[in-house]
């Protein structure tokens, strides 16, 4: 396994990683006015 290998597929992890973590802290957002709403 060379350098290029582990730099792409670390890149791909940490995009997801980060994907995932944008997309919790929408949800969380959501949530939070849902419930302003009540």
């Amino acid at each position: 396994m060379d350098y290029k290998e582990i730099a792409d597929s670390f890149e791909i992890s940490y995009a997801a990683a980060k994907q995932r973590y944008w997309t919790a802290k929408n949800n969380l957002k959501k949530i939070i006015l849902k419930e302003g709403e009540i």
